[in-house]
């Protein structure tokens, strides 16, 4: 009988001092040829890169309209759209603001966000808002769509001819004229030389 004498001759290896090695000589052969026998299972496919900007522009001009009236007229220099975030990075922006009565607010800056979904602006980096001869500066507006108003939440520098305010949290309510400075840090009043105290 071969199985015996396969036993027989593993149980002779017990006692031998080549035990060890003989039985990892066989393990290994088995191990060898099963591998081979059934084969290599092929690698799965490395995971896909994540997907670049669905389109880049140079050059861009967007347009709000609610109710048949303009709201707000956008030119960027380059616009990157992620479609899967549902938002345009924007760089080199200028916007103009429509309010009533012909109020037009400007405004410009160098980096942007447009959320597609919800039609909210985000708008940073020496941004610099004028009406008239009303200029505000500051590092991050955000324009909500909804209750058209604009957020200043930094440090911001309103200027006049005549006045120089400086403060924290600015909100311009587009639908009035109305701005509210909830932090209030320093007031600058230039007074004309023909005006003595």
């Amino acid at each position: 009988m071969p199985a015996a004498g396969l036993l027989s001759w593993l149980a002779s290896l017990t006692t031998r001092p080549f035990r060890l090695l003989a039985v990892l000589a066989l393990m290994g052969g088995l191990g060898w040829g099963t591998y081979h026998l059934v084969g290599r299972r092929p690698l799965p496919p490395p995971p896909p890169d994540p997907k670049p900007a669905t389109h880049v522009m140079k050059g861009l001009s967007l347009t709000e309209v609610q109710d048949g009236v303009k709201r707000w007229v956008l030119e960027a220099n380059t616009a990157d759209y992620r479609q899967e975030e549902h938002l345009i990075h924007l760089t080199g922006i200028y916007l103009e603001f429509y309010g009533d009565n012909d109020r037009v607010v400007s405004l410009s800056c160098q980096n942007g966000l447009v959320d597609t979904k919800t039609r909210s602006l985000m708008l940073k980096d020496h941004v610099e808002v004028s009406e008239g001869d009303h200029k505000i500066t500051t590092d991050l507006v955000r324009y909500q769509s909804q209750q058209r108003l604009l957020e200043a939440p930094h440090e911001v520098v309103l200027e006049t001819p005549r006045l120089r305010v400086e403060g924290r949290n600015l909100t311009i309510y587009l639908s009035s004229r109305r701005l509210v400075l909830n932090q209030h840090r320093l007031t600058e009043v230039i007074l004309e030389d023909e005006l003595k105290l």
